[in-house]
């Protein structure tokens, strides 16, 4: 099951770059993700952190990349659910789906925000009602409470800080996994700079900037909420459900910049055996034109 959640992650990331990147560097970068050890290795172990992430990224795909209509958004309500009852940092989707309900005019909008919100609370109750103490949301709750003083904050900063870096590093030289980890952290600034510009042009680019802007508000929650949940000795597992979201604002950040340069405003897409050349109105947003 959670191999089978990792290639979902895999591919709803793959989705959600391909809107932002050709399609041979949206495939690389997913590869990137998916395939690399430290994600592999923990592939093997049964864990609630992959499932996690990988609902948390079909969630936002659903709300801000799919068409609103009733099954879409009954889909996501399951998603926001299971996601909910996996652990309970999934209590954070609140933050798309505010999100997503204050920029949309859909008719069914209110009807999608008290289903999400009330089966949050009603899975959140079950669990502290049937939660043993020893392990239970109620045992978390009282470590989270427990971990507010200044001291264990800035060794949860420490540690996070040390843990992320662990989690790109491929099989190369210490060196290159350095430069790999000085070129992330440069492109996700640019992509945290450039999800503030306005956005003027189609609808369609309205809803990829208020994704940007949401996976920004939903990292820096998710930070929060690190610097005094309990991570029991492995920080990297807290670490992957905004990972992929560390990335796509890193990769974001690139594209930007490249697109600010005045590059070549077209891609060629290699797929099955053939090239596509597709030209954009001005926007990297924009569909293939086939």
């Amino acid at each position: 099951m959670v191999t089978v959640f990792l290639l979902l992650t895999g591919w709803v990331f793959f989705r959600i770059l391909y809107n932002f990147l050709p399609a041979l560097a949206a495939i690389g970068c997913t590869l990137f993700l998916v395939y690399n050890p430290m994600m592999l290795d923990l592939k093997n172990q049964i864990l609630p952190d992959i499932p996690m992430m990988a609902t948390f990224l079909l969630a936002f795909y659903l709300l801000f990349f799919q068409k609103s209509t009733t099954i879409v958004l009954t889909i996501s309500i399951v998603v926001i659910w299971l996601s909910t009852g996996l652990k309970t940092p999934g209590l954070l989707l609140l933050v798309p789906v505010i999100g997503w309900a204050a920029t949309t005019t859909f008719p069914g909008r209110f009807k999608f925000l008290f289903a999400s919100l009330a089966g949050m609370l009603l899975i959140l109750v079950i669990e502290f009602i049937l939660g043993k103490a020893s392990n239970g949301p109620v045992w978390y709750l009282q470590q989270t409470v427990d971990a507010i003083n200044p001291d264990i904050l800035l060794m949860n900063v420490t540690t996070y800080f040390q843990s992320l870096q662990l989690i790109p590093q491929l099989e190369l030289p210490m060196w290159i996994n350095k430069a790999i980890w000085i070129l992330l952290c440069i492109g996700w600034l640019m992509g945290v700079v450039w999800s503030f510009f306005p956005e003027k042009e189609s609808h369609r680019n309205l809803k990829s900037k208020y994704f940007e802007r949401f996976i920004l508000l939903f990292q820096l929650c998710f930070i929060l909420m690190l610097l005094v949940y309990p991570y029991q000795g492995d920080p990297v597992r807290m670490l992957l459900p905004i990972f992929p979201f560390f990335l796509i604002t890193t990769f974001k950040g690139f594209t930007a910049s490249l697109e600010k340069l005045n590059f070549p405003n077209q891609k060629t897409v290699a797929f099955g055996g053939r090239n596509v050349v597709a030209r954009f109105d001005d926007s990297i947003y924009a569909k293939i034109a086939n």
